[in-house]
């Protein structure tokens, strides 16, 4: 090789690349790299001037290969006789103004890393979470920001937790639909390799995810003992958000789901779940196959907290039935059922819960469930899937093998028809026309 010439390897074999007498690589005037990439300072060429300036060199190069060029220029000053294009260009980019090379200046490690920041708000906890260092998570954010020529997240000395740019937030937007996109191409393919192996992500409402879907689950995993299930439980809201986001797979919830979210989900009503009143055993209402309603308002209640989905619901069901909420004398709040039952055994008082929630201890004989006399109190169970997202087989064969087909310990479930129409559309599963297990009815 002469000397100022540099090597070019590309499909074909190494090739000499002459400079110009400004040393710059066939780059214009005034346009100089000194390092040992020019990623940086490549032009990007459109389907069509490809095309062209491919035509104009075409006599340049022998073979007929599949080649590239690091300047996009002809002439005098360019590449010399070793340069090389696209000579298939029809074959390199799907539109006509698309551009050949695209070097994205992010990777997925990084991109992993701002959406761990915007999710647990600090990068102390951003590192805890990806298992890193501190100084890691901060060395790629000021490597990012370097490469994007951008600020992405404010630093303000003494204050705690992370705070993103204008830039940051529209990253951040872009590279959590990068990463579903990934996920997505991923599982897509494992489906096509083989249908009994792969994952589901369910979420589910606290009450739901604690007392049903691990029964449901451990039906599934002895059909698909290859398919491996994780479980998010969160408040009605959080876990919706999750499934728009592409986080989730399949959800059941039994709160409202939120209207803004209602774009991007398909929300179908499932199962009906009753709540029931439950006392201490010896408490002597236990002798009363029915209770009538008047008499709520002599009991002492405990309940979960004024704000949580479950006790609103409990309130506006209760007002539909007649009843005033605020007469009835709530001593104690807790945050969770378990805690609610506990302190119904230690005679504290009565409450209102899921039947799901107390089959354990009314067949133990630790709590009594008691119906309310002209009062109905149940709650409509609903499945959330994205609409716009990929349905995954495994996910199919979660909705129609388990949810279509296990006991729910006394819960109605409910068949309806836009579920498993669905499931025949998406994946070629064949809509179910029976096997329904007990429990279960067909909602009118």
């Amino acid at each position: 090789m002469a000397p100022g010439e540099r090597m070019l390897r590309g499909r074909e074999g190494p090739m000499g690349v002459a400079r110009d007498r400004a040393g710059s690589w066939g780059l214009p005037r005034g346009h100089r790299t000194s390092g040992t990439t020019m990623l940086g300072t490549r032009r990007r060429l459109t389907r069509a001037q490809a095309k062209s300036q491919g035509q104009e060199s075409g006599s340049r190069h022998q073979g007929g290969g599949e080649v590239t060029t690091t300047t996009g220029r002809t002439g005098p000053g360019a590449a010399g006789e070793g340069a090389r294009y696209v000579s298939s260009i029809e074959d390199a980019t799907g539109r006509p103004d698309e551009p050949l090379d695209t070097v994205p200046p992010f990777t997925f490690k990084e991109l992993l890393m701002l959406k761990a920041l915007a999710k647990f708000g600090s990068i102390k906890a951003a590192a805890e979470h990806l298992y890193v260092s501190q100084s890691s998570v901060s060395s790629q954010l000021s490597s990012l920001e370097q490469k994007i020529k951008a600020t992405l997240v404010n630093r303000h000395p003494g204050i705690q937790g992370a705070s993103f740019t204008e830039e940051g937030q529209l990253l951040l937007r872009y590279a959590e639909r990068i990463l579903t996109a990934s996920s997505e191409a991923t599982r897509a393919l494992d489906d096509l390799k083989n249908l009994d192996v792969g994952g589901v992500i369910l979420g589910a409402s606290q009450t739901t995810g604690t007392y049903l879907i691990p029964r449901l689950v451990g039906s599934f995993q002895q059909k698909y003992p290859g398919v491996t299930v994780k479980l998010t439980v969160g408040s009605t809201r959080s876990i919706c958000q999750e499934v728009a986001q592409g986080e989730i797979d399949v959800a059941i919830v039994g709160g409202e789901v939120p209207e803004e979210l209602m774009d991007n989900l398909q929300v179908t009503t499932y199962t009906e779940e009753e709540f029931v009143l439950i006392l201490p055993p010896r408490h002597p209402l236990c002798m009363k196959r029915q209770i009538e309603k008047e008499r709520l308002y002599n009991l002492k209640f405990v309940s979960l907290n004024q704000n949580s989905t479950s006790q609103r619901f409990q309130t506006r069901t209760l007002q539909e039935n007649g009843l005033n909420p605020k007469m009835l004398h709530i001593q104690m709040e807790f945050n969770s059922i378990e805690a609610i039952k506990s302190a119904v055994q230690h005679g504290l008082g009565a409450a209102f819960v899921s039947q799901s929630a107390i089959q354990k201890e009314v067949q133990l004989g630790l709590l009594h469930s008691s119906s309310i006399q002209d009062v109905i109190l149940t709650r409509k169970l609903q499945v959330v899937t994205n609409r716009k997202r990929y349905f995954s087989r495994a996910a199919q064969c979660f909705t129609q093998e388990i949810l279509t087909a296990a006991d729910w310990y006394g819960i109605q479930a409910v068949q309806r028809e836009q579920v498993l129409q669905r499931q025949g559309k998406v994946g070629g599963l064949p809509p179910l026309s029976s096997g329904w297990g007990r429990g279960f009815r067909a909602l009118k």
